[in-house]
């Protein structure tokens, strides 16, 4: 069996390049052939993964954007993924429970079962997670434009409280299948994953494994607005707010435009402004899972079972 590995070394915080080594010195000792190939630059590990068409296995070392850049690269070819959670958020990595020892990688590498999952396509690029418009679009913007080399929590503070400061709430138009369901002041999120930045649950009904795209867009135009938002949504409670104007549907095609110049971020990365068309990619990428993580999908899905394939 030949296991690639691409690894984003800036993802996350440091230390990481141990675990690394011991990963490809597990598989050596299981006799499979493994080697790492290292992301430079942003948008590297896309080019990596393209050339990776003779791996049996892609193990991807990083964070969620590196995970973005590997299925982008792949383009629905289908190599199965393990993922090695090495950034701030990994939310994948959570989501699925991947772990975070060699022995543990290269166990799933070698013996795990490919679970197909959804992914979404954005003006033609695909996403694992989210498609933030608005307010968290904005965060990720500052952020992008101090950040340097590793990163932590507590390096998105100052971004957030400058965005929370001077944010101009963009008017936004959401459509689901070609009908109007939103038209105000606000933000909105787009996605396959109900787990969010923070552990927050503001898809909270969404499925990887259901052919649909999920979207809340919530009325703001204040900065009192979204503190009670925020609230809302630590609580569980936003989606209750259908009065208040709150909308969440589903749907294969959402599309989001603006008067405005508002902010747009894709799995936690930068990625211009509005306009936004988002399909769904039914089963687009597969991921390894062992056979005991089936009541994992499960709770994470809110279904009874999930479907290996």
């Amino acid at each position: 069996m030949k296991i690639i590995g691409i690894a984003n070394p800036v993802s996350g915080r440091r230390g990481k390049r141990d675990l690394l080594d011991d990963i490809q010195a597990c598989a050596a000792r299981r006799g499979a052939a493994f080697a790492w190939r290292w992301s430079q630059s942003a948008g590297d590990a896309a080019r990596l993964a393209a050339q990776s068409d003779d791996a049996d296995v892609i193990v991807v070392a990083g964070g969620d954007g590196t995970i973005n850049d590997v299925v982008n690269g792949l383009k629905g070819r289908g190599t199965p993924l393990v993922v090695v959670p090495l950034g701030t958020e990994n939310i994948i990595a959570k989501a699925f429970e991947f772990p975070a020892t060699a022995d543990a990688v290269v166990r799933r590498a070698l013996e795990g079962r490919p679970l197909a999952i959804d992914a979404g396509s954005v003006n033609a690029r695909r996403f694992m997670i989210v498609v933030g418009v608005g307010f968290d679009a904005e965060v990720v913007h500052r952020l992008a434009d101090v950040r340097k080399g590793h990163i932590s929590h507590a390096t998105y503070l100052g971004p957030l409280l400058s965005a929370f400061a001077r944010h101009e709430f963009p008017r936004l138009v959401v459509e689901v299948d070609g009908v109007r369901v939103f038209e105000a002041r606000g933000l909105a999120l787009v996605g396959n994953l109900s787990r969010y930045s923070m552990g927050l649950r503001i898809l909270n009904r969404a499925s990887a494994e259901d052919g649909l795209l999920d979207v809340c867009a919530l009325p703001c135009d204040s900065r009192g607005r979204l503190l009670l938002h925020a609230l809302d949504i630590a609580r569980g409670r936003h989606t209750e707010r259908t009065r208040e104007g709150v909308v969440y549907a589903q749907g294969a095609c959402i599309h989001i435009d603006s008067p405005d110049a508002a902010p747009v971020e894709v799995d936690g990365e930068p990625a211009g402004v509005l306009p936004v068309e988002c399909r769904v990619c039914p089963g687009d990428v597969r991921l390894l899972v062992e056979e005991r993580d089936s009541a994992v999908l499960a709770r994470w899905n809110g279904r009874e079972g999930c479907v290996l394939c």
